[in-house]
C-alpha cells in the first residue's frame, strides 16, 4: 500500500506541475479564511467577558463585535468557497491532460501488448480509474487541506487563549492518527480487493457481449452466468469488509472522542477556575473543539474514497509506465547510394 501511494502522490504531482501557480494561491487564501473562522469566538469571548458579565452595555462597542463575528464568518465562507472553486479548476485541468496522456500512451502501444490486455479492464483504465483520479483530487486532498489549515489555526488560537486546555484537546490528534493506522491495516486489502474486483466484473461483461453469439450458439451462458455471481458475490463481501471498517472506526470513534474532550475540558475548566470563571475562555475554547473535531471528522471520512482513488491512481500509472514499441533513433535518411537500372534478355528493365 506505501508504494502504490508513492506512485499516486507521484503522478498528481506531475499532473499538476502547470497548475502551480494556482496551488499556492489557493492554499494562501485557504490560510487566510481560517485565520477569519477563528477571529469570531475571540470576539465572542470579548463580549462576554468585557460586556455581558460585567453588566457593562457600551452598546456601539458590543453591536461591533457582534457584526465582526457575523462578517468574519461569512467572510471566511466565501473565500473558503472561492478557494476550493480555483483548486477544484485545477484538478478538472490535471485529471483533463492525464485522460489525454494516458489514452495518447494507450495509442503508442504495441499490439503485443493488446493481444494480452483485457478490454473491460483496459477500458476501466482510461475512463474508470481516471475518473477516481479526479474524486482524489477535488474531494479527499482538498478537503484534507482545507481541513488540517483549519485544524492549525484552531490550535494556534486555543494556545493563545489557554495553552493547558490546548494541550488537552491536542490529545485527540495522536488518538486520530492511531484510528487511521488501524483503518488503513483494517481496510486496505478490502479496497484494492473490490477495485480488482471491479475491474474484473466489467472485462466479464465486455468479454460476454462481444462473443455473445459464442456464447449462446455452444451453450456456455449458464457457466458464465455461474463465473459472473462468483465474482459479483466475492466483490459483495469485500464491500462489506470496508463498510465495517468505516463503521468501527471513524465518523462513531470520533463522535465518542468529541464527547469526552468536551467532558474533560470543562471538568478541568471548572476545577481550576472555581473563584474566578471566565465564560468567555469557556465559550470560545467550546467552540473551536467543534471546529477541530469537525475537520478530523472530515478528514478521517475521506479515508475511505482515499483508499480506492490512491489503488485506482496506482494503476493508471502503472499503465503509464507500460514500455512502448523501440524506435531507431539513428537517422533513417539515405545519405549516398546509386540507382543501377539492369535490362533483362526481352529489353524490360
Amino acid at each position: 500500500m506505501r508504494s502504490e501511494t508513492w506512485q499516486a502522490v507521484s503522478l498528481l504531482r506531475r499532473a499538476a506541475r502547470p497548475e502551480r501557480h494556482h496551488l499556492i494561491l489557493g492554499i494562501c487564501w485557504l490560510v487566510v479564511a481560517a485565520g477569519l473562522e477563528v477571529l469570531g469566538p475571540l470576539l465572542g469571548k470579548s463580549l462576554i467577558d468585557n460586556h455581558l458579565l460585567p453588566h457593562y452595555l457600551d452598546w456601539p462597542r458590543m453591536i461591533a463585535l457582534v457584526l465582526g463575528s457575523l462578517l468574519s464568518g461569512w467572510a471566511a465562507s466565501i473565500v473558503r468557497y472561492l478557494q476550493l472553486l480555483r483548486l477544484a479548476g485545477l484538478a478538472m485541468r490535471s485529471v483533463r491532460r492525464l485522460r489525454e496522456q494516458v489514452y495518447e500512451h494507450v495509442l503508442r502501444l504495441p499490439m503485443a501488448f493488446f493481444d494480452k490486455a483485457i478490454t473491460g479492464q483496459l477500458v476501466s483504465r482510461v475512463t474508470n480509474d481516471t475518473e477516481a483520479v479526479k474524486t482524489l483530487y477535488i474531494q479527499v486532498l482538498f478537503v484534507m487541506l482545507d481541513s488540517s489549515i483549519v485544524i492549525v489555526g484552531t490550535m494556534t488560537a486555543m494556545a493563545f487563549l489557554d495553552w493547558r486546555l490546548m494541550l488537552i484537546v491536542a490529545t485527540l490528534l495522536p488518538i486520530v492518527i492511531v484510528i487511521v493506522w488501524f483503518y488503513q491495516r483494517w481496510s486496505a486489502p478490502a479496497v484494492s480487493r473490490a477495485r480488482e474486483l471491479r475491474s474484473e466484473i466489467n472485462a466479464q461483461v465486455a468479454e460476454s457481449i462481444g462473443g455473445m453469439n459464442v456464447l449462446q450458439a455452444t451453450n456456455a451462458t449458464q457457466r458464465f452466468n455461474a463465473r459472473f455471481g462468483n465474482t459479483n458475490q466475492s466483490h459483495y463481501q469485500a464491500r462489506l469488509g470496508e463498510l465495517r471498517a468505516n463503521a468501527w472506526l471513524l465518523r462513531p470513534a470520533l463522535d465518542m472522542l468529541n464527547i469526552i474532550l468536551l467532558s474533560a475540558v470543562i471538568y478541568t475548566f471548572g476545577a481550576h477556575r472555581v473563584t474566578a470563571v471566565e465564560a468567555g475562555i469557556l465559550y470560545a475554547f467550546v467552540s473551536y473543539i467543534g471546529r477541530v473535531v469537525d475537520p478530523l471528522i472530515q478528514i478521517t471520512l475521506q479515508f475511505s474514497q482515499l483508499q480506492q482513488s490512491v489503488v485506482s491512481t496506482a494503476r493508471v500509472n502503472k499503465l503509464l509506465q507500460e514500455p512502448g514499441p523501440e524506435t531507431n533513433q539513428h537517422d533513417a535518411r539515405i545519405t549516398v547510394g546509386a540507382v543501377v537500372i539492369h535490362r533483362d534478355a526481352a529489353g524490360a528493365a
